[in-house]
């Protein structure tokens, strides 16, 4: 290769390279203007959340729109998944915490009986199973964890794709229930 071909090359290079940085900090900031703020403008349009049926673990069927009155944070997740398992424990203690607050709707997306899993690792969280797949139809689900954040009014104000940290989550909870 001579000198001008190497030399092109490089240039492409670096090029296809500031394209990445930039786009990706494009990218970043669109996302992160989804993550709710406490000040922002109320006259924003709101997203209603879309409706879905899930069961519990004995077959009942569970629709988010006769959950009123209460902000919901529904998860979508699994036992096989690494990243979802991470953040169980943070979930399970939240879930707790803010139980008279917050309804929690952990969707487990295959339909293994999970109740062996929960034993093993002591959670106390209810478990949904999106069996139609109603419920990642509604949210496009093409990869988990994912956690969306719905106010007590029905409207969808965040969403998470990833593993979230006990911090993290918490924010999130903080917002949907007023804290600051």
């Amino acid at each position: 290769m001579n000198k001008k071909s190497l030399l092109i090359v490089m240039i492409i290079f670096v090029a296809v390279i500031v394209f990445a940085v930039v786009g990706y900090n494009y990218l970043s900031d669109n996302f992160e203007s989804r993550i709710p703020q406490s000040d922002q403008n109320e006259s924003q349009t709101k997203i209603p959340a879309r409706d879905f049926t899930v069961y519990d673990s004995i077959g009942n069927e569970v629709s988010l729109s006769n959950i009123k009155g209460k902000p919901v944070v529904v998860n979508f997740w699994a036992t096989w998944c690494g990243p979802c398992r991470s953040e169980m424990p943070y979930f399970d203690e939240l879930a707790k915490k803010y139980k008279d607050d917050v309804v929690f709707l952990m969707i487990n997306i295959d339909e293994s009986d999970v109740s062996e899993f929960l034993k093993e690792n002591n959670y106390s969280f209810d478990v949904y199973y999106d069996l139609d797949y109603s419920a990642s139809n509604a949210y496009a689900v093409s990869s988990i964890p994912r956690t969306v954040f719905i106010d007590e009014e029905g409207y969808e104000i965040a969403y998470y794709s990833g593993a979230m940290n006990e911090k993290t989550l918490e924010s999130y909870i903080g917002l949907l229930i007023g804290e600051k």
